[in-house]
């Protein structure tokens, strides 16, 4: 559903990154209070691989652009 609602020419990005965050970071951070010391680097990368994914298809920029290039750009905070 995220995916489709994106896709659409007529979503202004305010309205995708904020699906995004509610749908997407809200679950991959569901119980984060209480596994948090547990979690290991390699985990939060693998998060703030999809939010990077997410960016990428959004913007539409080749694979070689920086993920901290893109969060500078839209003034989104990593996951992490």
């Amino acid at each position: 559903m995220l995916e489709n609602k994106c896709n659409e020419s007529d979503t202004q990005w305010e309205v995708k990154l904020m699906l995004f965050n509610s749908m997407v970071t809200q679950v991959l951070l569901y119980g984060v209070q209480v596994w948090e010391g547990t979690i290991s680097l390699n985990a939060w990368n693998e998060f703030d691989n999809i939010q990077n994914m997410f960016l990428r298809r959004q913007l539409g920029v080749k694979s070689t652009t920086s993920y901290q290039v893109m969060l500078l750009e839209t003034s989104v905070r990593p996951i992490e």
